[in-house]
């Protein structure tokens, strides 16, 4: 296969190549920093003896490589953007199984239960488009979006008869709150 052109994914260089088969197109990527990460736990396994050397080269020769088989023809770029797409969708159901403990509920109406995934839904919106301008930022690697959500549960307001104020905000959450300058903290 010859790799062409390379891209830029989310900060990362990927290689790339295509070629017919009588199944589809196979679509090749070689990511780099994957590779890396890959091989790191390959060695991991065979420190733990749960690998043999001898696995080790062959499974290091395919490390980094992702393989896609699809019925699209297209830019390689493209086709790597819709399979990373998916990924967001498994954050979305991770998010609300393990985040948001949606994937059990107790309600014993149809009514309830619409209710219930309904507010479910809001708070996937609110994850994601927390999530969504932690990546526009590129602060996906300093903060999470559970810390975003712990460091602004520590802003309280007071309310008294004839004002209203913040308590003192914790340094964390203020810069937390830079980040979204649109929410009524101030």
């Amino acid at each position: 296969m010859r790799w062409r052109k390379p891209f830029t994914y989310r900060g990362r260089a990927i290689r790339w190549g295509k070629k017919k088969t009588e199944l589809g197109d196979l679509y090749l990527f070689y990511d780099p920093q994957l590779r890396g990460e890959e091989e790191m736990a390959l060695l991991r396994r065979v420190e733990q003896e749960r690998m043999s050397a001898k696995e080790f080269e062959e499974r290091k020769k395919v490390a980094g490589v992702i393989g896609l088989l699809s019925s699209l023809d297209g830019d390689g770029k493209e086709i790597f953007d819709l399979y990373k797409g998916r990924e967001d969708v498994e954050l979305a159901f991770d998010a609300m199984k393990n985040d948001l403990d949606a994937d059990k509920t107790y309600m014993q109406t149809d009514e309830a239960v619409r209710g219930y995934f309904f507010v479910t839904l809001l708070a996937l919106r609110i994850y994601f488009s927390v999530l969504r301008r932690l990546r526009e930022r590129e602060l996906t690697n300093k903060v999470s979006v559970e810390e975003v959500f712990f460091e602004l549960s520590k802003v309280q307001k007071i309310v008294e008869p004839r004002r209203e104020y913040f308590a003192k905000i914790p340094k964390r959450a203020r810069g937390i709150m830079e980040v979204f300058p649109e929410l009524p903290m101030g």
